[in-house]
Formats: structure tokens, sequence, C-alpha cells
């Protein structure tokens, strides 16, 4: 592949200066456009230390924010710092007779230059500088690399009729590159989101198997940020014979998916997740294992290191229920007359009146997920505990995200929309769709033979989101389903999928001690 010479660099440079509406040129917008180029050193490199273009423009984008709406002078001049590296830059191509600068120049630069904010953002994402450096330096530019052929076979307990996609079968085989062939054990649950998970058996040319290993497959982002909560959360509390990140993520730039893989100290038989192993025990028999097993292993590091903590409901607890709405996007930013203002602290009274068609105006978001596949993005209020900051999402739709930039992390001082959906509207859809025999609408609904009337939960939930829990606070797992807590030989438990570890209020098991709402 040839390589990219500095004129094409410069012009996605100055393209994302313009869209961050910073209207200079500065270190970050050389660096995002070297990430840009498809099958290019910088990308190719970030791949092998499980890293995508993407994730790593957005966190420098979050890092530098957006600039102003008015343009303060004309033109696009280049900062200080960057005239330093592209300095540096034609002295490296110079060394090598060369009077044009090229993509390897600059990275070179930008990296032995070792003081601008892009360093510093990939640095924090666990790349080493000094190693990424030499990579610059003795990468060999080639065409995007596709996996050599890996022989996929499936075991006795995998449903045949429930294949797999093709790019989970490409980011597979991306992942055991230098086995001969796997074998696909079984699917373990997936719980309530997307992913992909299932049982893998490596194998060598030679018919040696090594120890199965337990695969996650799942949007890009998702698996990078479950990485990044597993070394923040999760590596160094975990007991000694347990599921373990194995390797950096598989995430390759030419694909929207990314994978990660768990391995296991123990190798005498294979994990079933607890729903898989529940249906074989008494009920006698899951609960002392829950006590015996679970509670202890894993609660000495986590959650049996509780402190007292103090919060409301909805801190903690909003981010499991849907969105509180969704919206048009409406072009433009100015205040529109008879519109409804959404900015925290959030007034959910107020947002329980907004009906269809309703225009609403949003203040003071962050950006949580960007959509450009559906054209929608999701906000949320961005501030307070983990939790929190995912509280009181909203969806937004139909926006041109070829025309207009948004990227996670992204404080958005104000949006325009049309109500389409409200959180009320989305539950009852779902409850409707079971087809329930009473009234949604009712306050009470059946209950059980002792309680023969309970509060409606489409009525009742919002009213607890407001109370205050005096409880606990301690490292939690975040998902703890079924599919997500693993038996292994011995009835040992294991964890996987830390997507949404993080400190907070006990989940699961961890709820047990925490005080009754007051």
């Amino acid at each position: 592949m040839t390589a990219i010479p500095l004129r094409d660099v410069l012009i996605h440079a100055r393209q994302e200066s313009f869209r961050m509406r910073h209207f200079y040129l500065g270190v970050e917008h050389l660096f995002i456009a070297l990430l840009e180029i498809q099958g290019g050193l910088t990308a190719n490199i970030l791949e092998d230390h499980g890293l995508t273009p993407d994730y790593v423009i957005d966190a420098v984008r979050r890092k530098s924010g957006k600039g102003g709406k008015h343009r303060l002078w004309a033109g696009i001049p280049n900062t200080p710092r960057c005239d330093i590296v592209l300095g540096i830059a034609n002295d490296l191509a110079l060394e090598q007779g060369r009077t044009d600068i090229d993509e390897r120049d600059l990275l070179r630069a930008i990296l032995e230059e070792g003081e601008s904010m892009p360093v510093r953002v990939v640095t924090r994402l666990g790349l080493d500088a000094e190693a990424f450096a030499q990579e610059a330096r003795t990468r060999t530019i080639h065409d995007a690399r596709t996996p050599s052929y890996l022989k996929v076979a499936f075991g006795a307990e995998f449903d045949t009729d429930d294949a797999l996609e093709d790019d989970a079968l490409f980011i597979l085989r991306r992942m055991f590159h230098g086995y001969d062939q796997i074998r696909v054990e079984r699917r373990l649950s997936g719980g309530h989101t997307g992913a992909l998970i299932l049982l893998i058996t490596p194998i060598h040319a030679d018919s040696r198997e090594d120890a199965a290993v337990v695969v996650k497959i799942d949007k890009a982002d998702t698996i990078l940020d479950e990485a990044r909560r597993y070394e923040a959360h999760v590596k160094n509390t975990l007991p000694p014979l347990t599921a373990r990140v194995e390797d950096k993520p598989t995430a390759p730039e030419t694909s929207e998916l990314a994978g990660i893989r768990y391995t296991f100290v123990s190798s005498d038989g294979a994990p079933r997740d607890l729903g898989s192993a529940a249906r074989l025990w008494r009920a006698s028999e899951l609960g002392a294992w829950l006590k015996s097993e679970l509670y202890p292993t894993f609660g000495k590091t986590w959650w049996m290191q509780r402190r007292p903590f103090q919060f409301q409901v909805w801190t903690e607890y909003d981010a499991l229920l849907p969105s509180i709405l969704t919206l048009e996007w409406v072009e433009g930013d100015e205040l529109p007359p008879n519109s409804v203002v959404i900015k925290d602290p959030i007034k959910r009274s107020r947002v329980q009146q907004l009906e269809y068609g309703d225009l609403v105006v949003i203040e003071n978001f962050t950006v949580q997920k960007v959509m450009p596949d559906r054209g929608e993005i999701r906000l949320a209020i961005g501030r307070g505990t983990e939790a929190a900051r995912r509280a009181y999402a909203i969806d937004v739709r139909g926006i041109n995200l070829s025309e207009t930039m948004f990227y996670r992390g992204e404080a958005v001082e104000r949006l325009i929309g049309r109500v389409y959906k409200t959180r009320q509207d989305t539950l009852k859809h779902a409850a409707s769709a079971l087809e329930p025999t009473f009234d949604l609408r009712a306050e009470t609904i059946p209950g059980v033979a002792s309680i023969e009337r309970l509060p409606n939960p489409i009525l009742a939930y919002d009213a607890l989101l407001d109370r205050t829990i005096r409880g606990s606070f301690s490292r939690i797992h975040g998902d703890l389903h079924l599919g997500n807590i693993l038996v292994g030989p011995n009835d040992t438990p294991f964890l996987i999928d830390f997507a949404q570890a993080r400190e907070g209020h006990p989940d699961g098991l961890g709820a047990a001690g925490s005080e009754p709402a007051q």
C-alpha cells in the first residue's frame, strides 16, 4: 500500500477542525486524520493493540471538546505545537532522502514529540507510547489484512439451526489466528443484550486441544468499554481461580464488531451458565451454592467491602429503564416558542405531561451513543455517579449524521426535537405485547394467592425513583443475571461480561444488608 502524502492528511485534518468548530490546526486534528485513513499505518498498529480508530477518535474528541459557534478569526492557522510536529516530520523525511512528508513521518513526529494531547489520550487507553513509536518506525504498511483460513467445527451441544453470522465468524478467525481450527461447543446466555457469547475450544494443527474459553462478540465500542472496565474495576480483585480476560480485544478496523475472550485457570471440564445448571439442581442445592460458593468467593473483594451510601433511587436505577423520550430531530438551535426545556435537574412531572408532537429543547446533555446506521443518537445527563451519568436517556432520531457530527461523550449545549414516543408509551407497548388479561391502565393488577392485588408497576415505578435509600456502595458486577454467572469444574463460580462493572449500589446478591427505603 502506498504511503499517504501529507497533503491528503491535511485535507482531512482541516475538515476535522471545521467539524469540531476549532478553526485552527492542532496535533489532535492531524492524529484524527491519520486514524481516518482506511487501512493506514496508524489504524493498523492500533488494531494490534485491541483498539479501533473510531474508539480512539471519540476519546481524542472528548478530550479536546467542541469549540464555540462564533468564529473569531479568518482561516485555519497552525498551533505552535502543530508547527513543531510538522518540523520534526520534515526532518524525518529528509533523513530518508525525501522532500515530501508521508503518514509514517507524521505519526513518528507526533509520537517522538510526545507532549501532545493525542499521545496522552492513547497512553490512558493503555498503549505504551515508546512501543507505539517503535512500531511506527518499523511496521510495514500493507493492505488490510485478512486472517488465514481457520476451520470452524461445532460441538454436539451447538444448535446448528442457529448458525453464526459471517461477521461473528470473521471475528473468531481473527481472534484465534495461529490455530488450525476451533470447535464451537455451545452458545451461552447473553442476557438482555445483543451480545453473542460462545464456549470455544481452540485446536492446534497436531490435534492438541487447549482449554475451552468463553468468547463474547458485540459492538466494538461495547467490547472496548468492557475491556477498560475490567482493567479498572475487576482485574486485580478476582479470586485466583476464575474467569479472566485473556488478551487484548480483537477489534478489526473493517468490522463494526469486536470480540473478547475469557480464559479459565481450571482445565478439567467446561463451564455452564447458571441458568443451565439451575435446571439440573433442586432449589435447595441452588440456594446453598449461592450462599456458600458465589457470594463469599466474590464478596470478599466486591460487595462485602461495602460502605454506607444514601441516594435517590433514580441515580442508580433510571438507566435500567427505557429512554424517557424519543424525539424527531428539528434542525436549528434557536429557542422556539411554545417549547418545553429539559435540563438537569430533571423535572419528571414536566416530562410526564409531554405528548406526541410537542416541541422539546434539550440543554446540556451528553452524547451516550451514536447510531449512524439508524441516524440516531442517545443523550443522557452525563453527571454524577457512573449510573447517574446514564440516567434520563433521550433518543433523537432522524439526524443526518453525515452532515451533523456527534461523538460519544460530547456535551450538547442545545438540541431541538418533537416528541415521537415517551417512556410510558414504550412500557405500555411492551406490556401489551404480552397480551395481559387485565387492564394495563388500572391502579392495581392481579397478584398471587396471598396478595390478591398488586400495584401496577407501570404506574408505580415513577414515584419509586424519587425515594431515598440508605443503603451501601461497593464494587459491583452491574449485570449479574444467570447468563453471566458460570459454574465450572467442581461447581466453581465464575463471572463474565464486565461491561457494567463499576462502583455503585450492590446489585443481585450484593443487595443483601442494605437498608429499606425511608
